[in-house]
C-alpha cells in the first residue's frame, strides 16, 4: 500500500488527486506522489506553503498543479515553484478548496473565514470583499451549465452570476445551511 511505503510521510490524508497515472496525496507533512510502485515526497513549506500541510490539489494543465495550504495558494510547473499567492485575509486559514471553472479561472475558498477569492491571470480578486459576503467559510465549489459558480457555506450557498451573487439559506427552501458539498446531475439538478 502506498500509505506503508517508507517515503511516505504524513499521519493525516488531507487532499487526493490523480493525474496522468501519479496520485498526489497532501498530508499534514507536505506532498507525496505515488506513481503506483514509488512515493517520492516534498514538504509544504520548501513548496512555499504557510506550514507543511497541503490542504487541496488541483490542476489546469498536465504539466501545472496547484497547492493549497495555510493562507497560500502555489503553482508549480514541471514539479517546481513557479509562484506563490500570499491571501490576503482577516486571518490566517486553511485552504480548503481549489476549483477550477470552465473559463480556466481558479477559485479559491477555506475555512475558517478566509473567503472567496478568484485567481485570474496571476491576478488575486477578493470576491468576498466586492460583493460583501456575508459567510467567509467556503466548504465547496462547484459550476452549473449556465458558468453559474455555487459555493457552499456553514450558512447555505452562494451563486455567483457573472456581476452579481445571491444568498440562499434554509430559509429560501435549503433542506439545511451547512453546505459541505455540492454537485450536478446530467440535467444539471
Amino acid at each position: 500500500s502506498v500509505f506503508q511505503h517508507p517515503n511516505f510521510k504524513g499521519k493525516m490524508v488531507l487532499s487526493l488527486h490523480y493525474l496522468y497515472n501519479d496520485l498526489y496525496i497532501g498530508t499534514d507533512k507536505g506532498l507525496n506522489i505515488y506513481d503506483g510502485q514509488n512515493v517520492t515526497f516534498k514538504s509544504g513549506t520548501s513548496l512555499g506553503l504557510g506550514n507543511d500541510s497541503v490542504t487541496c490539489i488541483a490542476n489546469k494543465y498536465k504539466n501545472e498543479l496547484w497547492l493549497g495550504g495555510k493562507n497560500k495558494v502555489v503553482r508549480m510547473k514541471e514539479m517546481k515553484v513557479e509562484k506563490v499567492f500570499n491571501l490576503s485575509t482577516k486571518q490566517q486559514g486553511d485552504v480548503w478548496n481549489l476549483f477550477f471553472d470552465s473559463q480556466k479561472r481558479l477559485w479559491v475558498g477555506g475555512y475558517p473565514d478566509m473567503g472567496l477569492m478568484m485567481i485570474e491571470n496571476d491576478t488575486l480578486l477578493d470576491y468576498s470583499e466586492r460583493y460583501k459576503l456575508e459567510n467567509q467559510t467556503i466548504l465547496a465549489m462547484v459550476e452549473d451549465n449556465n458558468n453559474n459558480i455555487f459555493a457552499g457555506t456553514f450558512d447555505g450557498v452562494y451563486i455567483i452570476q457573472r456581476n452579481k451573487v445571491k444568498y440562499l439559506r434554509e430559509a429560501n427552501g435549503l433542506s439545511s445551511d451547512f453546505i459541505y458539498t455540492l454537485g450536478f446531475d446530467s440535467d444539471s439538478n
